[in-house]
């Protein structure tokens, strides 16, 4: 197995960057096989993030030829636990909110990079409501073992994923 060396993407809605809110760089153990690396596609991210910080991930295009991140707003992030991963849940846009869809596909030109940040925080909609707006509910990660998923491709059709893994600790 390979161990990867600072790479790491992973999107979240501006309204919610704003409103919300990773230190020593340490090798991290691959637990699968998965694709971790490409020559031309890297996430730049930590590989240790502390709890209380935010995690801050940036993907670039380092090919001579513009490359598609498709959910390039999604959070993709999860974590291994008991052998397995499971995804983590992360909402978009507050619960009730009344906004337009994420873009499906960003085209990264050569050069170019797509930064990410994420509060480390689980979002989900309950279906408890207040004033008429289903209640976002959000708790911080537990500390762990997460990996981020980037689906990206040349084409609309091509697709690939990289998966870059980082640790959330105390």
């Amino acid at each position: 197995m390979k161990s990867t060396q600072g790479k790491i993407l992973y999107p979240f809605s501006i309204a919610i960057l704003l409103l919300f809110g990773c230190s020593p760089i340490k090798d991290i153990v691959v637990v699968n096989d998965l694709k971790t690396d490409h020559e031309e596609l890297i996430i730049d991210f930590k590989k240790e993030v502390h709890i209380n910080e935010f995690a801050e991930i940036k993907i670039v295009n380092k090919s001579k030829t513009s490359i598609n991140i498709y959910g390039p707003y999604l959070k993709k992030m999860e974590k291994y636990s008991d052998n397995t991963w499971t995804k983590v849940r992360i909402i978009y846009y507050p619960c009730g909110a009344d906004c337009e869809a994420p873009p499906k596909i960003l085209v990264l030109k050569p050069g170019e990079s797509h930064p990410y940040k994420w509060n480390l925080m689980e979002s989900r909609c309950e279906n408890i409501q207040k004033n008429g707006i289903p209640l976002t509910v959000e708790k911080k990660c537990e500390p762990g073992l997460y990996r981020i998923r980037v689906d990206y491709g040349e084409d609309e059709n091509k697709k690939s994923t990289l998966y870059y893994e980082f640790r959330i600790i105390n």
